[in-house]
């Protein structure tokens, strides 16, 4: 639906004609369009799988767009927007999007997590600081492979993204200037 080229949000025309999207176009009444722009922006950011946001959790994620791209920084998403970002959502999702969103919460509660344990090497209790260190040595060997799951379902996302942004109508084919991968 979305791309970013140039540091610019680009919505395809074709998507344009959605109607939560028209409607955010034809609220903003400019001749620019900036609001219009910023809005969509706004939406691409948070939930599409190339956004560069992508990798934090959906609290994190507007903040940060927030923080970094939205230049009114009095601008709050109308309920306009709201209900663009739920139509988007369920335009896109997939079991494999559902997956990654859950594994990257759990995973942002796991660092939290991990960044709680102390040792205490002046502790009366030597054996408690042991048992610590054993259990955090023990729950970190596999994090490297959920990483690698991580990338991997990531990656999966990306190319049923780009599926969803490539579908055509009927039996339609690209022309051949038109890319042809997923």
């Amino acid at each position: 639906m979305f791309e970013l080229k140039e540091g610019k949000v680009i919505i395809s025309p074709d998507k344009l004609n959605l109607p939560y999207f028209q409607a955010i176009w034809q609220e903003d009444k400019s001749k620019t369009k900036e609001v219009a722009f910023m809005e969509l922006g706004y939406i691409f950011y948070l939930c599409d799988a190339k956004s560069p946001y992508n990798s934090y959790p959906e609290d994190k994620r507007k903040e940060l767009i927030l923080a970094d791209i939205i230049k009114n920084k009095k601008w709050k998403p109308s309920k306009l927007v709201e209900e663009a970002i739920v139509k988007y959502k369920e335009l896109t999702i997939t079991p494999s999007s559902m997956l990654l969103e859950s594994i990257k919460g759990l995973l942002y509660r796991m660092v939290g997590f991990y960044d709680s344990i102390t040792f205490d090497p002046k502790s009366k209790d030597i054996e408690l600081e042991i048992r610590k260190m054993e259990a955090a040595q023990k729950a970190t060997a596999n994090v490297g492979k959920s990483l690698e799951s991580l990338v991997a379902l990531e990656e999966r996302v990306k190319k049923e993204s780009m599926s969803f942004n490539n579908k055509r109508r009927g039996t339609a084919e690209n022309s051949m200037f038109e890319d042809n991968e997923l």
